[in-house]
């Protein structure tokens, strides 16, 4: 469906404030991933903790397990979004070309105005004054900013929070709370650096 969706003339607007062009929209139902992912994670894992008890190994055992769950979790909710890359840019590189002429208009009429003491015809864009460029830098920065791919950084993290608690929540069962601690800021420490 998303397929045959992303392949409509869609009317895409690379200044959306959504940083999508408008279609933030589709990647809501992502969310619901989060939680089917939890109820499968914690059944895996409950599974791999048995399992673990049994062999009287840990449950890090099963590390790469759950990684290879996490990944296909994410391609499976996330992969279908991606048959809008190439719609978006499209969009987005047409965008900018036009944003770009718009833009270099704008501001040598600002220059004349203000500089040259030339008077200037009003523009659709507004006055020429330091808010009217205020507001054009703006719509510039989210083109600039627009994503290819209408994923929001809250549904990755929504994601594989849902999908890997059950798995902390097993490994921390297993591990003193101090040591816990320290994997925990040792893990922080190296994403921060």
């Amino acid at each position: 469906v998303l397929f045959r969706f992303s392949r409509i003339d869609l009317r895409l607007s690379p200044t959306h404030p959504d940083r999508a062009g408008g279609l933030g929209f589709v990647s809501e139902p992502v969310y619901a991933t989060a939680v089917v992912g939890f109820a499968l994670s914690a059944g895996m894992v409950t599974r791999w903790r048995a399992a673990a008890q049994m062999a009287r190994i840990s449950i890090r055992a099963f590390a790469p397990n759950f990684a290879m769950l996490l990944i296909a979790a994410l391609v499976l909710s996330i992969g279908p979004l991606l048959f809008f890359s190439i719609p978006a840019f499209r969009a987005r590189v047409l965008a900018e070309r036009e944003h770009s002429e718009l833009v270099l208009r704008y501001v040598q009429r600002v220059h004349a105005a203000w500089f040259e003491q030339r008077a200037q015809p009003e523009s659709a864009i507004g006055a020429f004054d330091g808010s009217s460029m205020a507001d054009i830098d703006s719509t510039y920065q989210n083109l600039l900013r627009m994503r290819m791919v209408p994923v929001d950084v809250k549904i990755l993290v929504a994601v594989t929070f849902g999908i890997g608690l059950p798995f902390a929540t097993a490994m921390a069962a297993e591990m003193p709370l101090s040591e816990l601690l320290r994997a925990v800021g040792h893990a922080l420490t190296e994403t921060i650096y």
